[in-house]
């Protein structure tokens, strides 16, 4: 075949809508398989069977990318203007060093957080089979699966994973688990005859197979219809590497503040450096070196690695409860969280069909009964024989014991509510031996098995859907053997198997026929039961899942169902859990997709049911909730919730989910539970809360660096502040507090709260006035000492300007001090039953003025010990050691915080002024 002739197949064609001759005919192939040659031509006209992979960053590349935010750049630009002052005027490089090792340590924290490569992709690539099985110049062959091209004809049987999307030619009782592409927990009965419409679901085309999935019964051969990047599995591995991640709102609003921040910070330095050397006369190099020390005094440096290390805290507390969370950015985006998309089977429910109701027939028509009920109806005394229950036990393939689960999942319901009932298997089955079986198949829709019993006594028990039994059935039991199977019954019947389905209840009907002498026919005896009960099941709701449902609804939380399942099905559990009312709008992939943008965009605010839908319905379902300003998360376990895991704010895998999945998601539930995510979001509203706490906590003290910094200048004073110093106290004073704000306790009626707006900016007018009262306290206090100690001999330290900075540096940490355990409350006094609820702080609190007052003392201390005179620390940071008087004024000062914040609380308790700070 010429390469010209390839380019007439058409790859895009729905091969499930036609039927096995047009299929080959349009794969111009027949079932005898491809030649050598044609296999050579195909493979380089259509490539090979893999998954590919985007090129990714390097770990260099993300390094490098860290140093890329115009705060960063400003303090790379204050480092190497240290380094250079420092060299032509001989100080040292004490600034520029410093700076630059916070440079590096941000940087090798952002590392950590992005350097392990995204696995999604090469998980898709371990679930592409490696060998299989193909007919090829009319011989069965063994390749490898990347070798495989359209118009392969390949075979496949039990336990086998499918290599590509094929179309089957032939089946012998085939059944395959898609659940990790259709969100289904039911097999898929295959049939290689049936012709579906060109927009039916996935989940319903029966005549095809899809790279990935597994053959759990039976065996089949199809011709191979798409490979590699072009099939179902192909196309979610292409919708993972194209989704790029949006920054976390509080991302969004650093980013911005950051903005802004540098933009003032630019144009107060260019001020200072103008107005010292043309007003002041102040020599030029100087000047520079006091808009560096400003600069570093304005830049919360430290801001980005306490938010970060604070996450970190709250990933290890989520972890305790369950849920690891993989990035860190998505602990404070789950304080956002708006809605939750979550899939059903495996998420919402036990991803295990249960019998639900049990039917038995009585005189006066169908009895629908629990199965804790049944066995009060239908005794089991030794002698009356149940053939209900032997029917669902004897016809059954599956096993079910405390080691391992093997089977149908409807089977191993059967075996499970047998013991539910109360029934010991084992005592049925040893009375009983199977010697034939016509199996299940989606044409007869009933299997039967034919077993003989100790006393010689032969049955045929028969499973299967009830209007196919009761079709056959010339008789049914009433509860004391057979009686003619009237119309009126049968009636009473359908209307029951009605009102099951409509519960959501997958039906299930039962029969026997006994009979003793030889059959030359089987199917036969088929034609001529018993009927005697029905079953109805379904896959439950996990336990816990409706109060976690409620929980979301009482927090503003809007739950979403986006299942690959029925409609019927799906609805039933929405309500049952508290997810849809009547008056809930529930739409199908094929309701989706004759929708534009725009209109799912106007309905999706009425929709809390998506069910029969693929992975790119999902994805769309994400996007457009995004678009409407939701703060999205998706929860799911498959391959086909990859995308939209990617492309939500976050994304959640259950535990037992696919690799890819788990690869793919910001965070993962260790338990597969549904309420841990509520669990989660309350950490992440906590978190937020302590986040908020600390911006107020850190840009308060800033802007108290900056004011002192900024008015020692212009009343013509030397620089109350080094760089050194100002480095200090962001990094010590500020961080290690702030840090410890991070784990405060969360409000106990944080759940109560609606969601915060996402466009809430991160310095509300609150905020703001906080951080412009608490700023200027601490920078009057701050300066008015310094002025105090260094203009006047009020103290005998008129002129130290060593001495004056000392008492400078140690106001301002220690108000900070006080500013941090007085932040933890908006309106409550510090003096009350929480205040020892953070211990972590307040033995950091003590910590840091440990560290502070070694700074300025160490030397004398180490001087002590070692017997000679060490100017270490004095010489780094530009202080002297205090006197017990000049202590004494630094703690009162610093403490007037506590009595300034106290009055302000009074006044926000007592009085309309709310938003004060």
């Amino acid at each position: 075949m010429s390469d010209q002739d390839l380019t007439s197949i058409d790859l895009h064609k729905p091969f499930h809508s036609m039927k096995k001759s047009e299929v080959l005919k349009e794969l111009d192939v027949d079932e005898h398989g491809l030649t050598t040659t044609e296999v050579g031509s195909r493979n380089a006209h259509f490539g090979t069977n893999t998954i590919e992979e985007s090129e990714k960053e390097t770990i260099f590349d993300i390094f490098i990318a860290q140093f890329k935010d115009v705060l960063i750049i400003i303090l790379i630009i204050a480092a190497i203007v240290s380094g250079v002052i420092g060299y032509l005027e001989d100080e040292g490089f004490t600034d520029a060093i410093l700076i630059s090792v916070i440079l590096i340590i941000n940087a090798i924290m952002g590392v950590y957080q992005e350097w392990k490569a995204d696995k999604a992709i090469e998980a898709l690539k371990e679930m592409v089979t490696q060998t299989t099985r193909v007919i090829r110049d009319d011989k069965e062959i063994e390749i490898k699966s990347s070798e495989l091209v359209p118009g392969d004809i390949v075979l496949f049987e039990q336990g086998d994973r499918i290599p590509a999307d094929a179309r089957l030619l032939e089946t012998i009782n085939l059944r395959t688990e898609e659940a990790q592409l259709t969100g289904e927990s039911l097999e898929i009965q295959k049939n290689s005859n049936s012709v579906f419409e060109e927009n039916s679901a996935l989940g319903d085309r029966m005549n095809s197979v899809y790279m990935g999935t597994h053959v759990t019964f039976g065996k089949g051969k199809a011709v191979v219809t798409r490979i590699g990047m072009g099939t179902e599995m192909g196309k979610i591995a292409e919708s993972v590497q194209e989704i790029n991640k949006d920054p976390t709102p509080t991302q969004v609003r650093l980013d911005k503040f950051g903005q802004k921040l540098s933009i003032i910070i630019i144009a107060l330095m260019v001020f200072m450096v103008a107005y010292g050397t043309l007003v002041s006369g102040i020599e030029f190099t100087h000047m520079l070196i006091i808009a560096v020390s400003l600069a570093v005094a304005a830049i919360p440096e430290g801001l980005a690695i306490v938010i970060t290390l604070a996450l970190a805290l709250g990933t290890q507390r989520m972890a305790k409860h369950n849920a690891i969370v993989k990035k860190l950015p998505a602990v404070e985006s789950l304080g956002s969280i708006t809605t939750v998309c979550t899939d059903k089977t495996g998420t919402l429910t036990l991803n295990q069909m249960t019998v639900r109701k049990l039917v038995i027939f009585e005189n006066d028509g169908p009895n629908i009964v629990d199965p804790e009920e049944y066995d009060s109806l239908r005794p089991h005394d030794g002698n009356t024989p149940d053939l209900l229950i032997k029917s669902a036990l004897l016809c059954n393939n599956a096993e079910l014991n405390d080691q391992q689960e093997i089977g149908d999942p409807t089977e191993l319901a059967l075996l499970r509510v047998i013991d539910t009932i109360g029934r010991k298997r084992n005592e049925i089955t040893n009375n009983f031996s199977r010697y034939d079986e016509i199996p299940f198949d989606s044409e007869r829709k009933q299997m039967t098995v034919f077993v003989e019993q100790n006393s010689g006594d032969k049955y045929a028990f028969s499973k299967g859907a009830p209007e196919v039994l009761m079709k056959r059935a010339k008789y049914i039991d009433l509860g004391s053997g057979p009686v003619d199977f009237t119309d009126e019954m049968k009636e009473s019947i359908l209307q029951t198997v009605g009102t099951l389905a409509d519960d959501a209840l997958r039906v299930l009907g039962f029969g026997y026929h006994k009979f003793s002498a030889a059959v030359q026919n089987i199917y036969e005896l088929e034609e001529n039961i018993v009927f005697i009960g029905l079953m109805g099941m379904i896959d439950p709701p996990k336990v816990g899942v409706k109060e976690a449902v409620d929980s979301c609804n009482t927090a503003g939380i809007r739950v979403i169902m986006v299942t690959g399942d029925h409609k019927k099905t799906a609805m039933a559990i929405a309500k049952q859990i508290g997810i849809a009312s009547d008056k809930s709008l529930a739409v199908e992939g094929v309701e989706l997709d004759s929708m534009s943008d725009e209109e799912l965009d106007q309905k999706i605010s009425d929709i809390n049911v998506f069910a029969r839908i693929s992975p790119a319905h999902k994805l769309r379902i994400v996007r457009s909730l995004k678009s409407q300003g939701e703060v999205v998360a998706m929860t799911g376990d498959g391959v086909n919730d990859a995308p939209a895991l990617k492309g939500a704010d976050v994304g959640i895998a259950m535990g037992s989910g696919t690799d890819v999945t788990k690869e793919t998601a910001d965070m993962v539930l260790e338990d597969d539970n549904f309420t841990t995510i509520v669990n989660a979001i309350e950490e992440g509203r906590g978190i937020y809360d302590n986040m908020t706490k600390f911006i107020r906590y850190m840009l308060s003290s800033n802007t108290a660096e900056i004011v002192v910094i900024f008015l020692g200048i212009i009343i013509g004073l030397p620089t109350p502040l080094i760089a050194v110093q100002i480095l200090w106290v962001n990094l010590v004073t500020d961080g290690v507090p702030a840090l410890a704000l991070g784990v405060d306790p969360a409000s106990e009626d944080i759940m109560l709260r609606p969601p915060r707006d996402p466009d809430e900016s991160l310095l509300s007018k609150e905020r703001v006035n906080h951080i412009i009262l608490f700023g200027s306290f601490m920078s009057l206090v701050t300066l008015g000492s310094y002025i105090l100690f260094y203009t006047t001999d009020l103290f005998g330290t008129e002129g130290d300007l060593s001495k004056a900075r000392t008492i400078a540096f140690s106001i301002l940490g220690f108000a900070q001090f006080a500013h941090a355990v007085n932040v933890r409350e908006d309106t409550a006094s510090i003096l009350n039953r929480n205040f020892f609820k953070n211990r972590i702080l307040i033995w950091t609190v003590v910590f840091s003025i440990i560290l502070q007052v070694f700074i300025i003392e160490g030397d004398v201390i180490l001087s002590a010990i070692s017997g000679s005179e060490i100017n270490f620390l004095s010489s780094l940071f530009g202080t002297t050691p205090l006197s017990g008087y000049e202590w004494l004024y630094v703690s009162l000062l610093a403490s007037s915080l506590v009595l300034f914040a106290e009055g302000l609380k009074v006044i926000k308790r007592n009085t309309r002024f709310k938003t004060i700070c």
